[in-house]
């Protein structure tokens, strides 16, 4: 249903305009390790069809 993408994902807990914010190195500028695959690009077409087709079991 996604592409998915190894990447460095990070909460910033520090104080500035990030404050909360998840924060993904898309490219592995930081040098950290990877820890997390994120979808990139979504089908939505299937996506819907997915989801409205399990609603309607209720």
């Amino acid at each position: 249903m996604a592409e998915e993408k190894k990447v460095i994902l990070d909460v910033d807990l520090n104080s500035g305009i990030d404050y909360g914010r998840t924060v993904c190195d898309y490219y592995g500028r930081s040098g950290r390790k990877v820890n997390a695959e994120v979808g990139i690009d979504l089908n939505g077409e299937l996506f819907w069809e997915i989801l409205l087709s399990n609603l309607e079991k209720y």
